[in-house]
């Protein structure tokens, strides 16, 4: 699909006729898939779409996002998020949490903490895919105390802990040698009627 997109994007602009942003967001999300590196060319045929004078849509953005976010890079993940708002389309948080992932590389909790507060002062509430990214890269960091401090400030928004919440802190647990800890959160899971995958 990746391969037919842009032949389809070179052939319409040998021929004169401008490929239109559907076209570009096929491109987009097919280099999206694709391995790690790929990123760049993502971001190349972004920059070609606004000189070709299409606007990019939230589509778009989140794609590329997306994209830096699998081959780990933050930086450029950070600076497609801004460029967004340049085109006076406001971050979601698919956004978000698309930026969140492109730190679970590194384990880099100070990043997440940092999205998390940009959300804040745009008056967006992560959801469960957020606070699970979240978790899985103080898990990375076996920073159990980030990934405590997560679970309470999630409590207090009022979203409950589903099975993928509990099974990414019960790794923060045992990366953090506190089993004893991970112990009283699978029967709290049980408790609360929340289904354990022990797959």
């Amino acid at each position: 699909q990746q391969h037919r997109a842009v032949n389809l994007v070179r052939y319409l602009s040998r021929s004169g006729k401008r490929p239109d942003r559907a076209i570009y967001n096929t491109l987009l999300t097919g280099i999206a898939k694709t391995a790690m590196g790929r990123h760049l060319l993502a971001i190349k045929f972004l920059d070609e779409m606004v000189d070709a004078g299409i606007k990019p849509d939230e589509t778009s953005f989140n794609t590329v996002i997306d994209s830096c976010a699998r081959a780990g890079d933050s930086a450029r993940a950070k600076e497609i998020v801004e460029k967004m708002e340049e085109f006076s389309l406001t971050p979601n948080t698919i956004s978000y949490t698309s930026l969140m992932r492109a730190y679970k590389a590194q384990g880099d909790v100070q990043g997440v903490k940092s999205v998390l507060e940009r959300m804040d002062e745009r008056g967006m509430t992560p959801d469960l895919t957020t606070y699970t990214v979240a978790l899985s890269i103080c898990a990375v960091a076996s920073n159990l105390k980030e990934a405590i401090s997560l679970l309470r400030d999630m409590n207090r928004r009022g979203l409950e802990a589903n099975t993928f919440i509990y099974n990414v802190f019960l790794s923060v647990c045992a990366k953090s040698g506190r089993w004893q800890l991970g112990l009283e959160s699978f029967s709290r899971m049980r408790r609360e009627g929340v289904s354990p995958d022990l797959a």
